[in-house]
């Protein structure tokens, strides 16, 4: 096996992966808001069924700008340890 010293967050594959993500996510929260709050033939079954899908969309979002909030106090240290070593 192949150690590699960069972090999987600062590949760039993975912050497009991110964009995308956040591209679908962004569709799947709308579509749940519309389907509880603007679909009167929706029983409460199924309204109840779409906020758990909200619910969840917001809590992969959060994930998800977790994770590049921390990609980029990464860079920042990283440009500070090289400003420091010059």
């Amino acid at each position: 096996m192949i150690e590699t010293t960069d972090k999987p967050s600062l590949n760039s594959e993975s912050a497009e992966a991110r964009k995308v993500l956040f591209q679908a996510l962004n569709g799947i929260l709308g579509l749940a808001h519309k389907k509880i709050h603007y679909s009167n033939g929706n029983s409460d079954a199924a309204k109840r069924a779409w906020c758990r899908v909200l619910i969840q969309g917001v809590s992969a979002y959060g994930h998800l700008l977790h994770d590049v909030e921390l990609e980029s106090l990464e860079e920042r240290v990283k440009l500070l340890e090289e400003r420091k070593n010059e």
